[in-house]
């Protein structure tokens, strides 16, 4: 080993110079890293709250039901106001958008009463030759009344839980006229 080489006053400030322009560069770096942490914890909340969102979503859409290809013709709101006698539900002119979709279900076979359709409206269309969609939000009628405690669906099933004790089983609804029994 050779002899220690003095450092003259020279380099000695050139390495303090060094040295502190370094510091600074690893307290920027700290910061930048504090604040990346601080953005990737904001990310983690908004992931959470965009799930739950959908979440939220999902159950609010698992009562709407889509129709297509149903020509609706919308009652206009001046034609409500002044035309109010109840038509009956074939008049495609005067009745409702929910009378229409009531009617041209029971066409079909299947029993809707206008009652059940909590809201009922098409949706609109980019051209006019596109197929006309209605969508149909049904009422929760006999959860709001309290006759039955859950509904829920799982591979298109309808699942019903009764209200009463909690160890009540859960029932698979096969067609529209089981839930009568529960009026």
């Amino acid at each position: 080993m050779g002899p220690k080489k003095a450092f003259t006053a020279e380099e000695a400030e050139e390495i303090k110079r060094s040295l502190d322009f370094l510091s600074e560069e690893v307290a920027a770096m700290r910061k930048q890293q504090r604040d990346i942490l601080d953005l990737a914890g904001e990310i983690k909340v908004l992931r959470l709250q965009s799930k739950e969102k959908s979440d939220l979503e999902q159950y609010t859409r698992i009562n709407n039901v889509i129709v297509t290809g149903l020509h609706v013709k919308p009652r206009s709101y001046a034609r409500a106001v002044t035309d109010d006698n109840g038509g009956e539900p074939g008049e495609r002119d005067g009745s409702s958008t929910e009378q229409q979709v009531a009617a041209f279900l029971q066409t079909k076979g299947i029993e809707l009463r206008c009652s059940d359709i909590e809201a009922c409206h098409p949706l609109p269309r980019r051209k006019t030759s596109d197929i006309p969609v209605v969508i149909i939000r049904m009422a929760r009628n006999l959860k709001k009344q309290g006759k039955i405690q859950n509904t829920w669906t799982a591979n298109c099933k309808i699942f019903i839980k009764l209200n009463g004790s909690p160890e009540a089983k859960a029932m698979v609804i096969r067609d529209i006229a089981e839930l009568d029994k529960f009026q």
